[in-house]
């Protein structure tokens, strides 16, 4: 009961629509979540393992797709590359389709670039809308204050839209090239080890 009074405390401060506005917010993130996982689990992510199974076998499938030992560091690298720019960018629930669209185009590594566009799990999304915001804020030369508990609380983010997307595609791109070159020189430095 104390716990059900705290909570009509903590909205008593908030108007009738800002609540509305809100919730309605958290339900549009955790139904575009939950369109994303049923795509990618009931449809992309089966249909690519049981074609690359069938035409290759366990074997080869493991090593090229698993552990991509025949890919160049090169193209590793721009997987990552990959992977990190699609993830930040703010196409939440389409980022697995766009990626492995995206991989396959470009014949990059769809399970790398896959892997590391998760970094925009639910739990990071918080972080993440904050860090655009933050960036976004600093090119257009803005000096508001933002905080992260305003990310959590109080920042509606179609009056922030503009610097959101300058921020996510300007981080994005900044991300993509620094952990593809820090991949690549990884790699690069392990091969060059393996053949001394």
């Amino acid at each position: 009961m104390s716990n059900l009074l705290n909570l009509n405390k903590a909205f008593d401060k908030y108007t009738g629509d800002e609540v509305v506005k809100r919730f309605l917010f958290h339900v549009q993130v955790v139904y575009l979540q939950i369109w994303h996982a049923m795509v990618l689990l009931f449809y992309w992510k089966p249909k690519i393992i049981i074609s690359n199974f069938k035409s290759k076998g366990f074997k080869k499938f493991l090593r090229e797709d698993i552990l991509g030992s025949n890919d160049t560091p090169r193209k590793k690298a721009l997987s990552v590359a990959l992977g990190i720019v699609v993830g930040f960018t703010p196409f939440y629930g389409f980022q697995s389709i766009i990626v492995l669209s995206l991989a396959s185009i470009f014949k990059l590594n769809r399970a790398i670039a896959l892997a590391t566009s998760y970094i925009s799990i639910p739990p990071l999304i918080p972080f993440i809308v904050y860090a655009s915001l933050k960036t976004g804020y600093w090119v257009l030369g803005n000096h508001a204050p933002l905080t992260l508990d305003a990310i959590f609380n109080k920042v509606d983010i179609w009056e922030q839209i503009e610097f959101y997307l300058l921020g996510s595609l300007v981080l994005c791109v900044v991300l993509g090239v620094f952990f593809g070159m820090l991949t690549y020189t990884w790699l690069t430095y392990l091969n060059k080890r393996k053949t001394t």
